[in-house]
């Protein structure tokens, strides 16, 4: 998955042979934050549950609640962090890849947090339901 997300942040834009190491690096800690926790709550359920979490974006239960919102947050933290790279600041954080990674940490945190609220909301909802 590391070379996936490669291939995909280059298409994004990364630098694709002037900064290998960082890129791959990167491509790696996104793999680590967002695939690899996901395969960890959804490695048992068979491919109609991938199909439902993430192309439905109507996760169930609290396991694909939590792969869910980690996943989409981190990401979208990962998107948003490129945003201040073609600035000229001439920042020491502004250098490729720091910004992303800052932001993909936080899209986690994030999405640790709504996974939480939300998981929360269906348990009180649904406790409410059942008396």
């Amino acid at each position: 998955m590391t070379f996936l997300l490669y291939i995909v942040i280059v298409l994004f834009g990364a630098p694709l042979t002037e900064k290998l190491f960082q890129t791959v690096a990167f491509a790696a800690y996104l793999s680590i934050v967002t695939i690899m926790p996901a395969f960890a709550a959804l490695a048992p359920a068979e491919g109609k549950t991938w199909t439902t979490v993430f192309l439905q974006h109507c996760p169930r239960t609290s396991a694909e609640i939590y792969a869910y919102t980690q996943t989409v947050c981190a990401l979208s933290g990962a998107w948003i962090g490129a945003i201040v790279l073609p600035l000229d600041w001439e920042r020491d954080w502004q250098v490729w890849p720091i910004s992303c990674i800052i932001s993909t940490f936080l899209g986690h945190a994030v999405g640790v947090m709504a996974g939480l609220v939300w998981d929360s909301i269906k348990y009180i909802f649904a406790k409410r339901k059942s008396e």
